[in-house]
Parts: structure tokens; sequence; C-alpha cells
């Protein structure tokens, strides 16, 4: 998914809309294209690609009756080089690189900085959720207020979230990223209604809007 369109946008402030009709949290989605900078990742698959083109260079030696020259073997180096970063701009190639702890990080150290940025942890029942998709990480995570966590994990667990993400990934590979995330939200609004129902003088104190950030 390239880029949001005016129909995303839509699509997302109608689901937080429908939700928070059934309940008094404040749910407050956010979006990124990247939860972090990775420009470092460009260096060193780089590298890499200049160590595999000297090894290949030895290992080709080692095994054939004739040796590499030293300007091929510099060829080879650079060739590899630059495979190496131009497959550094490949997504897929580039997240396998950085590593699924180093995301995860990286995802849940942006949703807590965004949750206090954004006003979640100031609406006066303590009932604000931030749902942040960060989209090169293909993560969705979710951060609850004070009162929620402490009534709804006692109950539900504290996979509790985890588990209303779970077929976020997939979406994410079919490029429906924001479709997504409006399942995510779906449920974070049916969970909440069950302890959390709106009452008769509840009032919207955080704007339902997906919010588009840069990366930090």
């Amino acid at each position: 998914m390239s880029k949001l369109t005016p129909a995303h946008f839509s699509r997302i402030r109608d689901v937080v809309e429908k939700a928070e009709t059934q309940t008094s949290g404040e749910i407050v989605p956010v979006v990124l294209k990247h939860a972090a900078d990775y420009a470092w990742i460009h260096s060193v698959l780089t590298l890499q690609g200049l160590l595999i083109g000297v090894l290949g260079s030895l290992v080709w030696e080692s095994v054939h009756a004739w040796p590499v020259t030293g300007g091929h073997s510099r060829l080879i180096a650079l060739v590899g080089g630059a495979l190496g970063l131009c497959a550094s701009f490949i997504p897929s190639v580039a997240r396998s690189a950085i590593g699924k702890k180093r995301l995860d990080h990286e995802s849940h150290t942006r949703a807590f900085s965004e949750f206090i940025k954004k006003g979640c942890a100031e609406t006066s029942g303590r009932t604000g959720v931030l749902v942040l998709l960060s989209l090169f990480e293909r993560r969705i995570v979710i951060v609850a207020d004070r009162g929620i966590q402490t009534k709804v994990l006692a109950v539900e667990g504290a996979d509790v979230w985890d588990r209303l993400c779970t077929d976020f990934v997939a979406h994410a590979k079919k490029g429906e990223a924001i479709e997504g995330l409006a399942t995510v939200i779906e449920r974070i609004g049916t969970l909440l209604a069950k302890y959390f129902p709106r009452s008769e003088t509840d009032r919207n104190e955080l704007p339902n809007d997906l919010r588009e950030e840069d990366s930090e």
C-alpha cells in the first residue's frame, strides 16, 4: 500500500464513530509509514553484499584452476555491494534484515510516544485507546489507558490486544492494511462496550479522524 486516499480516512473515521456509539472509550487511530528511521539498513546490506562478493572471489579461486585477478575481484565485490544496496530498498528484504524483535520494539516505542502526544492519557475516565498502524513494519499496536487496562486485562487476559490483531498481517500482505485496521477498531469497540458501555452523559473527548504522522 503506497498512499492513503480520502476514502481510507473516511472509512476509519466512520468505523471509529460507530465503535464509540457503543462505548465511553475514546479510540484514536494513527498511521505511520515507518515507526522509526531504518536508513542504516542500506549501509548494512551494502556491506554484506561487498563481503559476499569478496568471499565469492576467494571460493572461486579455491575450486578453479585459474585465479581471479585483482581487478575482477574488486568488480565482483562492487557488484555484490550494489546488489546489497538495491535489495535494501525491497521492504520484505529490509524487514528480514532488521529482524522481528527490532521491528516490534520500534513499533511499541512509537505507539507509547503517540499515546502521550495525542492526549490519550487525559480523558476524564482514563478510557483513551491508541491504535497505531505502522505500514512498513506491518504491525498494529494497541495502547490503552489504565482505566481500561486494569479492568479488561483482569478478565480477558494479558494477550487480549494481540488477539484482536490476529488477522491483521493477512490483510497487510494483500495490500489491505487500512481494512485490517478497520477490523481491529471494530473489535475494540465491541470489547469495550462490554466493560465501558456508553452513558447518556458521555461526550467525545478526542478526535475520531485517522492521523497520518511522519516517521521520527
